[in-house]
């Protein structure tokens, strides 16, 4: 999260001290990038929506709407997502005492995730991931999925998986956040549509 923290901070900054014309003539200003970003749980987020009377349960996907009247337009990292909305290369780590069941299944087991922010638009989500195929399998399982689907994945593992982490970014999302975009196709030479698949 500081790596990817720091280089959005660099981008943002480099392109405000290298680009002021070409930003002040299409009447640009780009966000305020000053500071690291703010940091908050998934079970801390849950709990403040639920304290501003909002119909939201821990383990439900948080919708836009809400995130956007919280945070306005900054950046910020949502952490400690449950392992139920990951995909299941994603370690988990802990369980939360604190959380109340929702349903037959045990949602209160984390995962060692995040997502970066800005405002209601996810442009990024990184993770630990899972490097013991015995855990990767169980994991699987439990998410229904097939292990002969991932069979190309899987045996990789059996000459061994070192700790790892990763995040994805998408740079037309980062875009749509720096010049505040209302659609990503606005972001792309070519974009995708139902009237076009290719360039």
């Amino acid at each position: 999260m500081d790596y990817l923290d720091n280089l959005i901070r660099y981008i943002i900054q480099s392109v405000n001290d290298k680009n002021q014309i070409e930003l002040e003539s299409l009447g640009i200003e780009l966000p305020n990038v000053s500071r690291p970003f703010s940091r908050i749980t998934y079970s801390t987020l849950v709990e403040n929506l639920q304290n501003s009377h909002k119909y939201i349960r821990w383990g439900d996907d948080i919708s836009p709407k809400l995130l956007k009247d919280l945070f306005g337009d900054e950046f910020y990292f949502i952490t400690d997502w449950p392992s139920s909305t990951k995909p299941f290369y994603v370690k988990s780590k802990k369980m939360d005492p604190n959380t109340e069941l929702n349903n037959g299944d045990d949602p209160r087991l984390l995962s060692e995730s995040f997502d970066l922010m800005y405002g209601s638009l996810e442009l990024s989500s990184g993770s630990t991931r899972i490097n013991n195929k015995i855990d990767l399998m169980d994991n699987m399982k439990k998410k229904g999925l097939s292990h002969k689907a991932f069979d190309y994945h899987l045996r990789v593992f059996d000459y061994g998986v070192p700790p790892h982490a990763g995040f994805g970014l998408g740079l037309e999302r980062l875009l749509m956040a720096m010049l505040k975009l209302d659609n990503i196709r606005d972001a792309t030479f070519y974009p995708r549509d139902i009237d076009r698949l290719t360039p």
